[in-house]
């Protein structure tokens, strides 16, 4: 069975990319690289929001996939997802991981495209369906 690296990303020192910027909350949001580049990216109830620019507009996500040629916003603060999976390669297997639930995809690139994706149970952050 393959596992899933979650990778966590806020203002906590303890995150697995950590942003230094009053608009973004200690435990902003995580993210899992997928196999083709794309990242599937959850906001976790974060006060400033997290944000994707798509056709020339800043959209809100609650969880989506990002391609690597889109631009990431969490609070006020821009990232790139080329450097977010970058960084995530670096940090190696200290992530924490979940494993798939029966009859999911075991791997994210074989999962929808972009706007559709995983639902994750907001309580526990475990994936529990495909959208």
């Amino acid at each position: 069975m393959s596992r899933i690296k979650i990778y966590r990303l806020g203002r906590n020192s303890s995150n697995d990319y950590v942003i230094n910027d009053d608009t973004v909350s200690r435990s902003h949001a995580e993210y899992i690289v997928c196999d083709d580049g794309r990242l599937y990216v959850t906001d976790c109830h974060s006060t400033s929001g997290t944000f994707v620019f798509r056709g020339e507009t800043w959209q809100k996500i609650r969880q989506d996939f990002v391609a690597p040629d889109e631009k990431l916003r969490f609070g006020e603060a821009e990232v790139s997802p080329v450097e977010l999976a970058s960084r995530a390669k670096a940090s190696g297997p200290t992530a924490a991981t979940v494993a798939p639930q029966a009859g999911e995809s075991e791997k994210l690139s074989e999962a929808p495209e972009a706007g559709t994706g995983f639902v994750r149970n907001p309580e526990t952050g475990e994936i529990i369906s495909k959208q």
